[in-house]
């Protein structure tokens, strides 16, 4: 808050945008810890050591996530059940929740408004989200620095900030995610996380990493 209130200088459009998603945040995170509370087994349940995608951004990393989507032995987190997470989705429904119109009419109306950034980032329901968009719950996330201009939150992100909770709130995440709609392999993916590599193992030591490489030079033709 303190970096969007003295980095960002929002409009008012920017302003709103802003306090409706870190209110959704805070929204989804406390239905989860309660429906964690009231089904104590979730937390307990095992998350089986996920695959996740490392590589810098412009690196293909969102099409490598795409295209291990399609194994039907994996599951991805989709945009639909990260944006709206509770209730948890359930196996019955798990294609045709309501859930899904709700949130590409959201994607929808933000193409309206910023319609290049379709061509930069592919978005959809059904699309497979970043793990940035599950630890920005827990407000360390490099989201908020490509969403908004707010270079003292990330140096603080990136230099002091303890990263440990918010991969404990990613695991708790994909519990919940799991907990009606069983996931064999999670396979995950944000350029984030080169940042904390340490932390990730830390929460999943067992897990197998993909760094995607590039050329710097082409993406800044």
């Amino acid at each position: 808050m303190d970096a969007l209130r003295g980095d960002a200088d929002l409009n008012g459009i920017g302003a709103a945008f802003a306090g409706r998603e870190l209110k959704q945040q805070l929204v989804n995170r406390l239905k989860i810890v309660a429906y964690s509370k009231a089904n104590p087994a979730v937390t307990k349940a095992d998350v089986v050591p996920p695959v996740v995608i490392v590589g810098h951004g412009r690196t293909g990393t969102t099409i490598l996530h795409d295209l291990m989507a399609q194994d039907p032995a994996t599951r991805v987190p989709l945009t639909w059940e990260v944006e709206r997470p509770y209730p948890p989705p359930e196996t019955a429904t798990y294609d045709t929740d309501p859930r899904i119109d709700a949130v590409d009419m959201r994607l929808a109306a933000i193409g309206q408004v910023m319609p290049e950034l379709q061509g930069m980032h592919p978005m959809g329901a059904r699309l497979a989200q970043e793990c940035v968009c599950i630890t920005n719950a827990d407000f360390r996330s490099t989201l908020f620095g490509t969403e908004y201009r707010v270079p003292s939150y990330m140096t603080w992100l990136l230099d002091t900030a303890d990263m440990a909770p918010a991969y404990r709130w990613h695991r708790q995440f994909l519990q919940h995610l799991q907990a009606r709609h069983p996931a064999h392999r999670w396979v995950l993916k944000s350029p984030g996380h080169i940042w904390s590599l340490g932390e990730l193992l830390a929460e999943y030591p067992e897990a197998l990493l993909i760094q995607t490489h590039r050329d710097p030079r082409a993406p800044a033709r």
